[in-house]
């Protein structure tokens, strides 16, 4: 009887530590910060973007659910994926709370609030395309020999991706898809865009906007290979 009531104590401890009196926590606040230097190919506006990206990733992978969801995850691609899968659909609220600019040098604060169910579903879904897809020559998404991603946001019903060119494109293109899921994690569509609409310099980078079906939950941003 004793063994039993220390048993049941010790799994009511657990519940309330890691679950709450009421429940899984469902949203979490998270801070971030980046600092970087720019190079000489980036923009100022380039150099702001992409600190303020790599401060909200930076937020999500030392955030408790983040923390809790993926510590049994080990391969790097697939870390690399729900990691871009969740800043983009997981993490909402930005606010940077502080921006300093010094010559090349860029710092960015920010505070935002994560939904963890959000982030439970995407976990799941991409665990399970890499259980399917794994082996020789699985690699992320975000880069090709043609571009490379340096950010996205939603922004209402539209989902923003700034690229930037690897090399000069004038008569190229590459194709980034949005694949867009339900809140019960069922495929509604994918939606596709072709970039850039006029040439592109090397190094320049350049915003593209992409429409989300109604009823999108969360997606998955894709990049397609090159092609004229």
């Amino acid at each position: 009887m004793r063994r039993l009531l220390k048993t049941a104590l010790i799994l009511s401890i657990f519940t309330t530590m890691f679950l709450g009196p009421a429940g899984p926590v469902s949203a979490e606040e998270i801070r971030g910060e980046s600092c970087l230097t720019g190079t000489q190919n980036d923009s100022l506006e380039t150099g702001k973007e992409i600190s303020y990206a790599l401060a909200v990733r930076e937020a999500l992978v030392n955030s408790e659910a983040y923390r809790s969801l993926t510590r049994e995850i080990k391969a790097c691609p697939l870390r690399k994926s729900i990691l871009e899968a969740a800043a983009g659909c997981a993490v909402t609220d930005v606010r940077v709370t502080r921006a300093e600019i010094a010559g090349k040098r860029i710092c960015t604060e920010i505070t935002a609030v994560l939904d963890a169910k959000r982030l439970s579903q995407i976990v799941r879904r991409k665990t399970s395309e890499w259980e399917r897809a794994r082996g020789p020559g699985f690699e992320g998404l975000m880069s090709n020999d043609a571009v490379r991603i340096l950010n996205y946001k939603k922004k209402g019903a539209f989902v923003s991706v700034l690229y930037q060119a690897k090399r000069f494109l004038e008569m190229e293109s590459v194709d980034i898809s949005l694949v867009c899921y339900d809140e019960n994690g069922a495929r509604i569509r994918t939606v596709s865009g072709t970039f850039p609409l006029r040439p592109l310099m090397a190094g320049e980078s350049r915003w593209g906007s992409l429409p989300l079906p109604p009823g999108t939950a969360t997606f998955d941003l894709v990049l397609g290979s090159s092609g004229s």
